[in-house]
C-alpha cells in the first residue's frame, strides 16, 4: 500500500462516518418535528371528534412547549455529562409510545396530560444533540448538518399534512400509530449505531484545549446583552412561524371558505418556505457576516409581509394571502436558523455549544407554545383572524424596534470593549 492511499483511506473513512452521521441527525430530527406535527396536522379533525374550541384543541401543544421550554431549560447545564446513545434513544422510543397511545384516542383532557409528558421527554434532545454535533463534526460537514436540518422540518410537514389528507378526518388517528412504528425504528438504529458513528470524529486535542482555555474567558459586556437580546427576539419569531403554520389550514377553511382538503394541501406547500428560509439565512450570512445586522434584515421583512398578509384578508385574496404568510414563515424559519443552530455552533469555541442552543431554543418554545393557544384564543374572542395579523404585525414592529437597538449597541459597545 503506497503512501498517498495510507492517507487517504483514514480520511474517507471519517468522512463517511460524519456524512452518514448528518443523514441519522436529519432523520431523527425530522421524525421527533414529525410527531408534533402529527397534532398540528390532525387539530381540526381533534376539535371535531371531541367537539372542542380553537383553544382547547391548541392548549395540549400549549402546554408541550411550556414543558418543552422549562425543562430545556434545566437540560442545558448538564446535557455535556448525558450519554447521547441512551438519551437519544430513550427520547425516540418514549415519544414513539406516546404517538401510540394517541392512536387510541383516549379522553380529550388526558391529551393534555399526554403532551405535557411528551414535552418533558423531548426536552433533553436539542441541547444533547447540538452538543454531540459540536463535538462530533468537522466545520464544513457542521454547515451541511445546517442545511440537512431545514429540511427537517419540510420532510414531518410533507409525511404528516399529506398523511392527513390522503386518511381524511375518520382516520387522522392514523398518523399517530405511523409515527410511533418509525420512532421505534429509528431509536433502535441510533442506540446500535451511536457509538460507531461518534466514536471515531472527536476534536482534536489542541482544539479542545483552546475551547476549555476560551471557555474560561469573560463574554464581553456586548456579547452579554447580544445573547440575551437573541432570546427575547426567538419568540416572536417563533410565535409567528409556529402559530401562522398551525393555524391556517384553520384560516383558510373559515375565512376563505376553502375545503378541508385544500385547506391541508396549501399549508403543506407552505413548509416548503422553512427550507427556503434555512437556505435563505445561510446564504445571507456570507454577505452579511453581522447576526445584528442579519436580524434586523429578517424582522425588517417580516413586518412588510404580515402587512401583506392583513391586507390580503380585508380584500378576501386567498393566493396573496398564502404568498405574504409563506414569506412569513420563510423569514421566521431563517431567524430560527441563524439563533438556535448557526448561532450555538459558530461559538462553540468561547461558550458550551449545547448549553447556548438549549438556552436560546427554551426561549423560542415559550412563543411556540403561547402562539398554539394564544392565536386560537384571540380568534375565538374576536370572532376571526384578522385581529390575529393585526397582533403579528404588532410583534414584528417591536422586534424591528429592539433589533434596531441590539445593533446600535453592538456597533457602540462593540468599540469599548475592543
Amino acid at each position: 500500500m503506497d503512501q498517498a492511499t495510507e492517507i487517504k483511506e483514514p480520511l474517507y473513512g471519517r468522512d463517511r462516518r460524519q456524512a452518514i452521521l448528518v443523514l441519522l441527525a436529519f432523520l431523527i430530527y425530522s421524525l421527533l418535528l414529525a410527531s408534533r406535527y402529527a397534532y398540528s396536522a390532525s387539530i381540526l379533525s381533534i376539535e371535531a371528534y371531541y367537539g372542542v374550541s380553537h383553544a382547547d384543541a391548541g392548549w395540549a401543544l400549549t402546554l408541550f412547549h411550556i414543558a418543552y421550554g422549562v425543562a430545556q431549560f434545566v437540560h442545558t447545564f448538564f446535557c455535556k455529562h448525558y450519554s447521547r446513545r441512551y438519551v437519544l434513544a430513550g427520547i425516540l422510543l418514549v415519544t414513539g409510545a406516546l404517538q401510540l397511545v394517541q392512536f387510541f384516542c383516549p379522553p380529550f383532557p388526558s391529551l393534555a396530560y399526554l403532551w405535557l409528558v411528551c414535552g418533558l421527554v423531548q426536552s433533553a434532545f436539542w441541547p444533547t444533540f447540538i452538543y454531540m454535533l459540536s463535538q462530533a463534526l468537522d466545520e464544513r460537514y457542521m454547515k451541511k448538518a445546517v442545511l440537512a436540518f431545514g429540511f427537517s422540518a419540510l420532510f414531518g410537514k410533507v409525511l404528516e399534512y399529506g398523511g392527513r389528507a390522503l386518511l381524511g378526518n375518520d382516520h387522522f388517528q392514523f398518523l399517530f400509530f405511523g409515527n410511533a412504528v418509525l420512532l421505534a425504528a429509528l431509536g433502535f438504529v441510533w442506540l446500535f449505531a451511536c457509538n460507531k458513528l461518534t466514536s471515531g470524529n472527536k476534536v482534536p486535542k489542541e482544539e479542545s484545549n483552546a475551547n476549555a482555555t476560551a471557555g474560561k474567558k469573560a463574554l464581553p459586556l456586548a456579547m452579554i446583552v447580544f445573547l440575551t437580546i437573541c432570546s427575547v427576539l426567538v419568540i416572536p419569531a417563533n410565535f409567528i412561524r409556529e402559530g401562522v403554520s398551525t393555524w391556517m389550514p384553520s384560516i383558510l377553511t373559515e375565512q376563505f371558505g376553502q375545503s378541508d382538503r385544500l385547506s391541508l394541501i396549501l399549508t403543506m406547500a407552505l413548509s416548503v418556505t422553512a427550507l427556503l428560509g434555512t437556505y435563505f439565512a445561510v446564504g445571507c450570512n456570507k454577505f452579511i457576516k453581522d447576526y445584528r445586522a442579519l436580524l434586523l434584515l429578517f424582522f425588517g421583512c417580516m413586518a412588510l409581509f404580515i402587512g401583506g398578509a392583513i391586507l390580503a384578508m380585508r380584500a378576501g385574496n386567498t393566493i396573496l394571502l398564502v404568498i405574504s404568510s409563506g414569506c412569513a414563515i420563510c423569514l421566521g424559519s431563517a431567524i430560527n436558523t441563524v439563533l438556535i443552530t448557526m448561532l450555538p455552533l459558530a461559538m462553540r469555541e468561547r461558550v458550551n455549544s449545547g448549553f447556548l442552543a438549549g438556552l436560546i431554543n427554551s426561549a423560542a418554545c415559550l412563543g411556540v407554545a403561547a402562539s398554539t393557544y394564544g392565536m386560537g384564543w384571540i380568534a375565538d374572542k374576536t370572532g376571526g383572524w384578522r385581529q390575529v395579523f393585526l397582533v403579528l404585525f404588532l410583534l414584528t414592529a417591536g422586534s424591528v424596534a429592539l433589533s434596531v437597538v441590539n445593533l446600535f449597541f453592538g456597533k457602540t459597545q462593540g468599540k469599548a470593549d475592543s
